[in-house]
């Protein structure tokens, strides 16, 4: 029996998904690890952003924290926004203790990679940022996968 263009089409879909999923999570986990290893120097936060929001409760809650600093290495000047390895600064929620942790003009430890040093983080063993997005990606990558599969087969 020849099944309909779309019962293919699905699970390569959801295939090629969990794929992305996966090497996606792969990547943040693998950078997250290397970064621990990164060289320290001193620098200083440029501008520090935090906007708030009003949550269902109507309590005000921190949305979103942005944050540029500088630092030095070999004698040229770099800037950076990433606190954590494998994404920019800006967190869907953030704490009091971050926001004046890196407040603007606060003195900070830059951890640069020694082969790029453009590429920078404040937070390189932030594994606490990326386990979950791995979890959650890895979860829906197999399940993406056996519905392909089960679709393929039935």
């Amino acid at each position: 029996m020849l099944l309909p263009w779309f019962a293919y089409a699905i699970p390569a879909v959801s295939v090629a998904l969990g794929g992305v999923f996966a090497f996606k999570s792969l990547s943040a986990l693998r950078q997250s690890r290397a970064c621990a290893h990164w060289p320290a120097v001193p620098g200083w936060v440029v501008r520090a952003q935090v906007k708030r929001t009003l949550a269902d409760d109507g309590e005000a809650r921190f949305s979103d924290f942005s944050v540029l600093y500088t630092y030095r290495v070999n004698d040229r000047d770099y800037r950076g926004t990433r606190l954590h390895a494998g994404e920019p600064a800006a967190l869907g929620r953030v704490t009091e203790e971050t926001v004046e942790k890196y407040r603007t003009g606060a003195n900070v430890t830059v951890y640069y990679n020694p082969d790029d040093p453009a590429d920078a983080v404040l937070e390189p063993k932030s594994f606490r940022r990326v386990l979950p997005g791995f979890a959650v990606a890895s979860l829906a990558g197999i399940g993406l996968l056996m519905l392909g599969t089960m679709t393929l087969v039935s």
